[in-house]
């Protein structure tokens, strides 16, 4: 790794990291766009840093460390709860969705698995604004937890939010919504495969000298 890093130019380091900022940005633009579809969007300075601070989260199991943006946006800008959780499962599904979608295009010709796990997302999708009434009865059928119950009530607050979050993601998964989140995530998604490209150009046209 270390034969690697020297013999690779730093125009190239530069390159490499204004591609992954690039990426990063888009990423941060989704999820703003998709927070002001279900809430007035807070000043672009304090999501900035609400954002870039969950970016420590990122190597966390599966990216849960994530939701911890919906705790500070609760916090700092008076956004429900339920709302930063909905906004997180629509980055999930939207980035789920553009995955699939470039699956399907690598696939074209070849083999209909790739259009038909897109079939298959948006079916789940659909699936999730259906149920609409029965989300809120489980959500009235649970009792309101205390707010001082400590961990006793952990579980029970858990559920109530986690539902809330599916209550509130239903607008996100309207045509144009959607249609932004997966946009904006496949551009994220090119922008790291050209990365990712460059590199194996460059350990194919120079490799690092044995160790």
């Amino acid at each position: 790794m270390l034969s690697l890093i020297t013999h690779v130019s730093w125009a190239l380091w530069l390159w490499a990291l204004l591609l992954l900022s690039a990426a990063a940005c888009v990423l941060m633009l989704r999820w703003w766009f998709l927070l002001g579809w279900l809430v007035p969007r807070p000043p672009w300075r304090q999501a900035f840093l609400i954002y870039v601070q969950g970016w420590a989260l990122l190597f966390t199991p599966a990216r849960t460390g994530e939701a911890l943006r919906a705790v500070w946006l609760q916090q700092r800008c008076d956004v429900p709860l339920a709302v930063g959780l909905a906004v997180l499962l629509g980055e999930r599904i939207t980035g789920l969705a553009a995955a699939l979608l470039l699956l399907a295009l690598g696939f074209s010709g070849r083999t209909p698995l790739g259009l038909t796990a897109v079939v298959v997302a948006v079916a789940a999708m659909l699936a999730l604004c259906t149920h609409r009434d029965s989300l809120s009865a489980l959500v009235h059928r649970l009792p309101a937890a205390s707010g001082n119950g400590g961990w006793r009530n952990l579980p029970q607050r858990l559920m109530r939010q986690s539902l809330l979050a599916l209550l509130h993601l239903g607008p996100l998964l309207r045509p144009w919504p959607m249609a932004l989140g997966i946009g904006l995530a496949l551009v994220s998604w090119l922008l790291e495969s050209s990365l990712l490209y460059g590199i194996w150009q460059v350990i194919a046209d120079q490799p690092p000298a044995p160790m």
